[in-house]
């Protein structure tokens, strides 16, 4: 497998805006919601999750960012999570 050298392979998570998110391809957009909230969950040490509060929680983040498109995802995250 050829190894890709492009400097696009490193993301700064706080660096991400709600724009960004919102042009994101479906697959793209769901990953980035569960790699966040799982950043989340480890940020708050937390053992046990609430699927329909993350449902939620994705809703508000989504109605954030439609509103706030030059605001970054981890504000957003940190708001509703």
């Amino acid at each position: 497998m050829a190894q890709d050298t492009s400097e696009d392979t490193k993301v700064e998570l706080n660096q991400i805006s709600c724009r960004e998110l919102l042009k994101m391809p479906g697959k793209d957009k769901e990953l980035t919601f569960i790699f966040f909230h799982g950043f989340m969950t480890a940020k708050k040490n937390q053992m046990v999750i609430d699927r329909i509060a993350l449902r939620e929680a994705t809703d508000k983040i989504t109605d954030y960012c439609i509103n706030n498109p030059d605001s970054m995802l981890m504000t957003a995250f940190e708001e509703y999570r």
